[in-house]
């Protein structure tokens, strides 16, 4: 893309995802713009396709922007037990609050690599710190469900570190403000 030009970078991925769909009759999960330059070449200039996918396995690609498809069903989850426990969790004090976020991606990545939660580096890449690409989709699921809250995985990719998914959840299980209930033209008690 030319850096000086106005592009409308959604219709760009959208236009992907359809010409790649009529052309080879499937769906594309996540479509990735990175930074010019960085895509493994061959000496005769073709894309090393292999290679290229493997490091977006790995997440390290270094990604401009991303659009990500969410085609999975979620599984039924009980709504009252996440209500309740966001509510729980914004009654924290706020740095008690992070440190719960913090904790539980911890023991959740710690798990999964086979390593002490303590032992995490926070600002490494998470390609290398162990985790693929289908981890980490795994891991925001999992944070998502556990603080009723979104984090998105294009936001993700363009600094894919265990501190970038705690800052995106932190904030966002503040407590909210609370509703008057109506007072249905009663006066106050």
């Amino acid at each position: 893309l030319d850096p000086r030009k106005d592009v409308d970078i959604p219709r760009m991925f959208a236009d992907v995802r359809r010409a790649i769909s009529t052309d080879h009759d499937i769906g594309v999960h996540a479509v990735v713009l990175v930074k010019r330059g960085t895509i493994d070449k061959t000496t005769s200039g073709k894309i090393m396709r292999r290679a290229t996918g493997k490091r977006f396995d790995q997440l390290s690609l270094k990604v401009v922007a991303a659009s990500i498809s969410e085609d999975e069903i979620d599984d039924p989850h009980d709504e009252a037990d996440r209500v309740e426990a966001r509510a729980r969790l914004a009654r924290l004090p706020k740095e008690e609050r992070r440190r719960a976020v913090v904790d539980f991606i911890a023991e959740n990545v710690g798990e999964k690599l086979g390593v002490e939660s303590n032992a995490l580096d926070w600002s490494q890449w998470l390609g290398k710190l162990g985790l693929r690409y289908a981890d980490v989709r795994t891991l925001l699921r999992q944070v998502s469900r556990a603080f009723d809250t979104d984090i998105s995985m294009e936001d993700v990719l363009k600094a894919p570190t265990l501190e970038t998914i705690a800052a995106a959840v932190a904030p966002s299980v503040a407590p909210r403000p609370m509703v008057e209930p109506p007072t249905m033209g009663l006066p106050p008690v």
